[in-house]
């Protein structure tokens, strides 16, 4: 953690000792009581700059009675130290940061560089945000088998976090000796080449997004997905292959709905599109089924010319219009 030392102090103009605060509350865990003393103790600590960060936690809660019972509960007991902690402090960072420094083993601060870098999506349970932050730190630490402590896997990504902010910028580099800005460049290039951070954080973009992806009534409502990915900078083929997905289950749902599966079961799109036409049950909107099939063609066959840019927009729209004329006709 001596990049943690060196990055505080290009940043904040100190060195944070984090342990030496760990080594101050050793009590508490070992009395598994934290006092109105301990507070003032972790608010004042030379050792880094807690006012500078939060809010003074003798304006929270006054600790007449101590805080008793949740200091010795381990990983298997968080939840209950953590909703404990909650309850009196009302103010989540305030527990992340208490319990770390009781707790090193199995807590870290929330802090939003971290979050950010986890890509944590907000939650109104504060709570089951802060465990959802803990898992995020334990799998990193399992999957690496290091650090071991998740309040260093904390402090790792907080570090890593600022360095990919920062080191664009040569005024930041020069305050780094040849030595640590050899190992941070090589850090920096071992991020970019490893996959499994970006996948996590993607995961979790994806499961946000997902929540409102199923709520359509007809088909799950892949086209958000589909918009979201239809940028240059993204993957607008992808885009084009989930409307397309779409496109084809609506088709198909209609054909159930017409019990013409047994009939059209292995035709080819355009004949179940044909055969719906025929059957009365696409009328006013059969160009619009046409223009969708031949975009479809083209998003899914790679020997076809792409979707120019306006071309996918449309196909999305028009997609997403022929949904909602469905949805509403149930």
């Amino acid at each position: 953690m001596s990049l943690f030392a060196k990055l505080t102090y290009i940043l904040f103009g100190k060195e944070y000792d984090m342990n030496a605060i760990v080594r101050k509350f050793k009590h508490v865990r070992r009395e598994n009581s934290l006092s109105q003393g301990d507070l003032m103790l972790l608010r004042d600590a030379e050792e880094w700059d807690y006012k500078k960060f939060w809010p003074d936690p003798a304006a929270i809660v006054s600790l007449r009675k101590p805080i008793e019972g949740c200091f010795m509960l381990g990983c298997e007991g968080r939840e209950r130290a953590v909703r404990m902690l909650y309850e009196r402090f009302q103010h989540i960072e305030v527990v992340s940061i208490v319990l770390r420094f009781v707790d090193p083993e199995n807590y870290g601060i929330i802090s939003p560089p971290v979050e950010k870098f986890l890509a944590l999506q907000p939650q109104d349970n504060h709570v089951k945000y802060y465990l959802t932050y803990l898992d995020a730190l334990k799998e990193i630490s399992c999957y690496y088998e290091r650090p071991k402590k998740l309040a260093d896997v904390d402090m790792a990504l907080w570090c890593l976090s600022h360095l990919l902010k920062n080191w664009g910028n040569r005024r930041f580099r020069r305050n780094w000796d040849d030595k640590d800005r050899s190992k941070v460049s090589g850090i920096l290039v071992m991020y970019n080449m490893d996959t499994f951070l970006k996948k996590q954080r993607l995961r979790r973009v994806l499961y946000e997004v997902y929540k409102h992806v199923k709520e359509s009534k007809t088909e799950p409502n892949r086209l958000l997905l589909a918009e979201g990915l239809n940028d240059e900078k993204i993957d607008p083929e992808l885009a084009m292959v989930t409307t397309s997905y779409t496109f084809e289950s609506l088709v198909w749902k209609l054909v159930q709905e017409a019990r013409l599966e047994k009939v059209l079961g292995k035709k080819k799109l355009w004949n179940m599109i044909r055969k719906l036409v025929e059957e009365g049950i696409i009328r006013n909107t059969k160009e619009d089924f046409d223009q969708c099939k031949t975009w479809r063609d083209s998003a899914v066959h790679p020997w076809l010319r792409k979707l120019k840019t306006e071309e996918r927009k449309e196909y999305v729209e028009k997609v997403k219009t022929l949904v909602k004329m469905k949805d509403k006709e149930r």
